[in-house]
């Protein structure tokens, strides 16, 4: 396809100075490696899009799963088997995840004005 439409952008001279040298590196010039970038961050974008698509699904599914056994509609299930399950996924989750991961959540949290969970704070 040809690219016949130009664009003039601003940046910081650091930044300049950073593309410059990244181009020098991978042998392109600073035009060529911004429109990789930019091609790069699009289709990075479409991923992580059908990405949150399927994490919310299954999130979906869990949460109609835990709806079912906190409601007893299962036979053997007991009252608490729900809370179980939830506290269980939550432990694999952090380990998984890890402290960074944990951070994050908690800053996300705070911003949607969720609060935060903090065992140092429970009142009984």
């Amino acid at each position: 396809m040809p690219l016949s439409n130009p664009i003039n952008i601003r940046l910081e001279q650091n930044m300049l100075d950073q593309l410059q040298d990244e181009a020098v590196l991978h042998n392109k010039t600073v035009t060529q490696l911004i429109r990789e970038k930019l091609s790069y961050a699009e289709s990075v974008g479409g991923e992580l899009a059908s990405l949150r698509q399927a994490v919310d699904a299954e999130f979906a599914g869990l949460h109609n799963r835990l709806d079912d056994l906190g409601g007893g509609s299962h036979e053997g299930s007991s009252p608490g088997a729900s809370l179980s399950i939830q506290y269980e996924t939550l432990l694999l989750l952090r380990q998984m995840g890890g402290v960074q991961a944990i951070n994050y959540a908690h800053k996300e949290m705070k911003r949607q004005g969720v609060p935060v969970y903090n065992p140092d704070n429970i009142q009984n």
